[in-house]
């Protein structure tokens, strides 16, 4: 197990009070609206269709690979595998785009990606058109040249193992072969993927990780949507770490990636730092904050997604 990340306020004891303080204030409840935990959603759903339509709803309004890379990787009569499927929205998109064959993949068959993906995939009526394989990134089960394009689509921040699992992506990919990748970096606002619990900017940076999983057990016992939606929180010692609740974060910076691009055989074909412009209706204000992705360091912290395309050299 890796060893749990420590914020600025280290080991302090103020962390837990702050933590509870904060996360209670107005001004970020207002600012950093917290959404419906995966089970209060759920209970408000009527019909099966009505997860169908938040999932289709849910990829429509984020980035992702398949409108960022479509132009310059045609999808149509690829073999292409999706890295961290999820609910196999993407999956889909890409078998309706005219993709030869289309591969979901996810490592937890138990719970609820896969299970959730057969069923929308069901309901798409492409359930036999694509196949859907439990695997783990960093040990993909497939053979040598497989595919044409590999989509990590907001998966990178998740796969414990990075630098291998690109290895794996180039082992699978047939020459001339893309890699297409979208993801958060680590230093991001919500770097630690819990802003629907504790809507704290930049909390991965102060606190330490042991005082936001303690704060978040505090919180399962009051709210029994928390402890319904991250099981992991009522397991008997109460856990400390994120890993034994369940959520697997790679903690890749953007210099640490860059790295781990160095470090392979692939042609970067595109690396781009978005930054937080994009959200602002100001042109002013938009061009101040996508200047700061240009500044070392200070990118790290304001650069909201990192979008890349990767090409296999052919043979």
């Amino acid at each position: 197990m890796r060893k749990p990340w420590q914020g600025i306020l280290g080991e302090s004891r103020i962390q837990k009070p702050l933590l509870r303080r904060i996360a209670r204030s107005r001004l970020l409840r207002k600012l950093f609206k917290r959404r419906l935990t995966p089970v209060e959603r759920r209970a408000s759903w009527r019909r099966p269709e009505d997860e169908f339509a938040y999932v289709e709803t849910y990829h429509a309004n984020v980035i992702n690979t398949f409108d960022l890379f479509k132009g310059a990787v045609p999808i149509t009569g690829k073999r292409i595998l999706d890295v961290g499927c999820g609910q196999g929205a993407l999956s889909c998109r890409y078998a309706e785009a005219g993709a030869r064959m289309v591969v979901g993949s996810d490592r937890n068959d138990e719970g609820w990606p896969l299970r959730n993906a057969r069923a929308y995939l069901e309901y798409k009526g492409l359930r036999q058109v694509v196949p859907l394989v439990q695997g783990d990134a960093v040990v993909l089960p497939f053979a040598d040249a497989t595919f044409d394009l590999v989509a990590l689509n907001d998966v990178c921040d998740h796969i414990v193992g990075l630098s291998q699992a690109l290895q794996e992506c180039y082992r699978v990919l047939a020459p001339g072969g893309h890699v297409a990748i979208t993801f958060i970096p680590w230093h991001h606002p919500g770097g630690f993927h819990l802003m629907d619990y504790i809507p704290i900017p930049y909390a991965n940076l102060v606190f330490s990780e042991r005082a936001v999983v303690e704060t978040l057990v505090e919180m399962a016992a009051q709210d029994p949507a928390v402890a319904a939606s991250i099981s992991g929180l009522k397991r008997n010692p109460p856990p400390t770490t994120l890993d034994e609740i369940g959520i697997a974060l790679s903690r890749v910076t953007i210099r640490q990636f860059q790295r781990m691009l160095d470090e392979t055989d692939f042609n970067v074909r595109h690396f781009e730092l978005v930054g937080f412009g994009r959200k602002s209706k100001n042109r002013l204000l938009a061009g101040m904050l996508d200047s700061l992705t240009r500044i070392p360091l200070v990118k790290e912290l304001f650069t909201s997604r990192i979008n890349c395309l990767l090409e296999k050299p052919a043979q």
